[in-house]
């Protein structure tokens, strides 16, 4: 065997008998399957052609004897009696009698239209004596004056005999198309006496497009019937607006009679309409036209499909009867590695050696699963005590100051009775700060943290700064962090307003970003933290750096790389915003829960 052959054989067994089945029994079986299954789709084809043609066929005959019979009215209103006299001896004196004339005239039209027409009527009748009496089987658009149709080249040709048994286009004049203005197909012919003496000038048209659209419905099969004159210019055409270029090219270079042609998506079948020497065409998609052809087409390699699979599996059953067992340990060593350690392998499926390979193995993994578990144990509790560390790292300053202020609170007799509410206030900091089993609480909960902070700051300032909340009322039971916003709000009072004259003001906005982000943003009016820096206000309280920081570690120990805190830009003071993901909790209450009474604050 050659050597460049040789590197194409497979060289595991199972592989071979698989390379050897599909070469020799699946390759044959298709390729005869396919040979004979696109045969049998041409025959379909070509069945289908002919049935729409003969459908074709139909609609021209039928459209055919719509214009013979209309073309019989000529002859018989030209022998009814009533209209022969009124058309040769018509009334001129009392217009009664001329009104009446009308009203016969009239209604023999529409008798006769009804009796040929039953279901239908698509024709209009126009008479014209030799007196100036012009009588009409329709509402016209316009009044019938004698002397312009008269004048009409239909109405010389028929009186001169060149147009009769013609066929010609123009357009529609009654009420009833006035909508849509389609045209009509109208022919003319003069009557006469028995000295061959015209008395009067008839002209029948047809309103081939209400026929058409009559006969050619709108449908869900996205068929197009369209009317082409002798020119191959469409003059109707019913459902989808579609381009007839393809069609238009054959019939100019071939004048065939009839013919199918497939272009593109569409597929279009051409009639013609010998006595007007029009031609019909109807086109529909491939997909529609086609269909059942196409379905039969899918079910074909579909079955196929499945008994080639069938037979893999069955091949690679009888093949894999002696190699199974180590594949199988191989694919679950593979998948414990990608599963970290979750899956074990069954030992009740091996027996002898491999079995007590299997039991050596499952134990290994067991001992790995549970250091590895305890490892992350360890880990969460270390991650607990920071985050505990860092919630419990509050400014000693702040509880100084706040008991300092408490103190002269108690020597000034007007301040006396705001003590117990600044007390209260920080008795809620404080033992929220001391809850070690709460990380995340509701958002309204985490303003009324806020209010109580800044409700004794104002009394050591004097009510120096004012504070705003922006959040629509859904966001009242996000989840947030604890005292995530009091750092924020501290590092505005002491840095932000460290030397301004003006009262200032801190803005806390909450809001959905990106449907699934809670953003967080704290707003001051102040000097900016550049300028707090260069004043050197940063240094002397200490850093608003480690508040930060503080925040920051905090909402990477909560949430990881879901969080995010950032200092835009902003015209004045300092902006800081919080990202973290958008958790929402209905409140609940229980015993020994966290709650805040707001008419305990004084507001």
């Amino acid at each position: 065997m050659p050597s460049w052959l040789t590197k194409l054989v497979p060289s595991t067994l199972k592989n071979r008998l698989f390379l050897a089945f599909i070469l020799f029994i699946l390759v044959p079986f298709f390729t005869i399957s396919a040979i004979n299954f696109r045969n049998m789709e041409v025959l379909l084809r070509e069945q289908v052609s002919t049935q729409n043609l003969e459908q074709m066929r139909g609609m021209s005959r039928s459209f055919e004897e719509l214009l013979s019979v209309a073309k019989k009215t000529f002859y018989l209103i030209e022998q009814d009696n009533t209209a022969k006299a009124i058309l040769q001896n018509p009334l001129f004196g009392d217009s009664y009698e001329v009104f009446n004339q009308w009203t016969m005239m009239e209604s023999k039209l529409k008798a006769i239209n009804n009796s040929l027409f039953i279901s239908n009527s698509y024709v209009y009748y126009t008479l014209l004596d030799r007196f100036g009496n012009a009588y009409s089987s329709y509402s016209p658009v316009a009044p019938l004056r004698h002397k312009e149709l008269m004048s009409s080249n239909w109405a010389i040709g028929s009186l001169q005999g060149d147009t009769y048994g013609q066929w010609f286009l123009e357009p529609n004049y009654t009420q009833a198309g006035s909508s849509a203005r389609r045209p009509l197909i109208s022919t003319a012919r003069a009557f006469r006496n028995v000295e061959n003496d015209a008395y009067a000038v008839a002209k029948i048209s047809v309103d081939f497009d209400s026929w058409f659209r009559n006969a050619n419905p709108v449908n869900g099969n996205n068929e197009t019937y369209t009317l082409l004159s002798e020119q191959l210019v469409p003059v109707a055409q019913t459902g989808e607006n579609r381009q007839l270029d393809p069609v238009i090219k054959e019939l100019e270079a071939y004048q065939r009679p009839n013919g199918s042609l497939q272009v593109d998506d569409y597929f279009y079948t051409y009639i013609r309409i010998a006595g007007l020497n029009w031609y019909m065409v109807k086109s529909i998609p491939t997909e529609v036209m086609f269909s059942r052809i196409d379905a039969l087409q899918r079910t074909f390699y579909v079955t196929s499909f499945g008994i080639a699979i069938l037979f893999i599996g069955i091949t690679f059953l009888i093949a894999s009867t002696m190699t199974r067992p180590l594949q199988q340990l191989r694919k679950k060593m593979t998948q414990i590695v990608q599963s970290n350690l979750k899956v074990r392998l069954p030992e009740e499926q091996y027996m002898g050696e491999i079995q007590t390979f299997v039991q050596g193995f499952n134990s290994m993994v067991n001992d790995m699963d549970e250091l590895i578990h305890k490892l992350k144990v360890e880990e969460r509790q270390k991650e607990a005590m920071r985050f505990q560390m860092l919630l419990s790292q509050m400014n000693p300053h702040f509880l100084l100051n706040t008991l300092n202020t408490v103190k002269w609170m108690s020597m000034d007799t007007q301040q006396q009775q705001q003590i117990p509410q600044v007390c209260e206030s920080l008795g809620r900091l404080l033992t929220v700060g001391m809850r070690l089993d709460v990380d995340l609480i509701h958002w309204e909960q985490e303003i009324e943290l806020v209010d109580s902070y800044i409700y004794i700051q104002q009394h050591r300032y004097d009510r120096q700064f004012e504070v705003r909340y922006e959040y629509d009322d859904e966001l009242r039971f996000a989840l947030v962090p604890k005292l995530c916003l009091q750092p924020l709000v501290e590092n505005c009072i002491y840095h932000g307003f460290a030397g301004m004259d003006t009262q200032g003001i801190i803005t806390i906005r909450a809001s959905i970003i990106e449907e699934s982000l809670l953003q967080i943003e704290v707003h001051d009016n102040g000097v900016g933290m550049r300028s707090a820096a260069q004043a050197g206000s940063v240094r002397k309280s200490g850093g608003n750096g480690i508040a930060l920081r503080n925040v920051e570690e905090r909402l990477q120990l909560l949430f990881r790389e879901k969080a995010a805190i950032a200092f835009p830009e902003t015209d004045r003071g300092t902006l800081v915003t919080i990202s973290i993901p958008l958790l929402i909790s209905a409140p609940y209450q229980e015993e020994g829960t966290f709650d805040v009474d707001r008419t305990a604050r004084g507001r």
